[in-house]
């Protein structure tokens, strides 16, 4: 009877100790658990607060960079407003392709008598007789991009087109005008003398004179 309880007594020690080792290794694994747990927390934790620090960063230096940007913007405006009133503060420019003038400001100033009816058909003096009937109708103004072309070589450049039936290019180059220049007074030229036709006895026919390109 004894040793029954001897050992039921033992068993129930064994019973206790087991249990007690149990409640300790699922106590230990618990804390360890928390343990990793709590690291894991804080690592995550960490790398969201590096995170967040490098997109503050970022962020600030992009907006940094925004500035700058904008800044040189103002920059860049304020200096082209200064250039620009710089600029309309100056006069007037005059613009024109430079051209070679000699033969009609150094050449035809030379001209005789005969030179000019071979070369005008008519005389210096009836050239100066028509520049100033075809005046009103021919002259033109200087403007502020560029300065006109004088009425008495209008006339002069009308008068060699329809005396000789040159091209334009070549009374272009002669004159130192464009081909368009020279289209354009002739083409004045025939209007003005229609216009003042009455006053102008060389000219009987201006319309003629237009659509075949000489004189008769």
């Amino acid at each position: 009877m004894r040793h029954n309880s001897h050992t039921t007594m033992e068993d129930m020690e064994a019973i206790v100790y087991l249990f007690l080792g149990v409640w300790l290794f699922i106590t230990a694994r618990r804390r360890k658990g928390i343990t990793a747990r709590r690291k894991v927390i804080t690592a995550n934790r960490n790398v969201m607060q590096s995170r967040l620090r490098i997109s503050r960063r970022n962020a600030e230096e992009a907006d940094e960079r925004v500035l700058e940007v904008l800044q040189r913007c103002r920059d860049y405006n304020r200096n082209r407003l200064q250039r620009y009133s710089k600029l309309r503060r100056r006069g007037p420019c005059v613009w024109m392709l430079d051209r070679a003038t000699e033969w009609w400001s150094v050449i035809v100033p030379s001209f005789t008598h005969t030179q000019w009816v071979d070369n005008f058909r008519m005389s210096e003096e009836t050239y100066t007789y028509l520049c100033n009937k075809l005046r009103p109708a021919m002259e033109r103004q200087d403007t502020t991009f560029r300065e006109c072309i004088p009425l008495k070589k209008r006339v002069a450049i009308a008068l060699w087109k329809l005396a000789t039936g040159s091209e334009y290019r070549s009374i272009g180059h002669l004159f130192g005008v464009s081909n368009t220049t020279v289209c354009r007074c002739v083409q004045d030229f025939c209007a003005a003398a229609d216009f003042v036709g009455t006053g102008i006895n060389s000219f009987t026919r201006p319309a003629e004179v237009c659509r075949n390109g000489c004189l008769h």
